[in-house]
């Protein structure tokens, strides 16, 4: 049926706008996974600032993908 295909075209859509969005910030998103493993190598993973710092740092990508998918 048509709704059919018309839903396979809007879910390959989506997901090619994810995987675009993802090349686009593949260093913003390996940043915050090396911080992290930065923090958790030193140890210093649960204390307050670094927390913040990496919190602050993931909220950042997380925006900056969201604002690419929305354009």
């Amino acid at each position: 049926a048509a709704w059919q295909e018309e839903l396979t075209e809007v879910g390959l859509r989506v997901f090619v706008t994810l995987g675009m969005v993802l090349a686009k910030s593949l260093f913003s998103v390996g940043f915050v996974a090396w911080l992290y493993v930065v923090l958790w190598s030193l140890g210093i993973r649960t204390n307050t600032v670094a927390w913040l710092t990496w919190s602050l740092a993931a909220s950042f990508v997380a925006l900056l993908g969201g604002s690419q998918c929305i354009e």
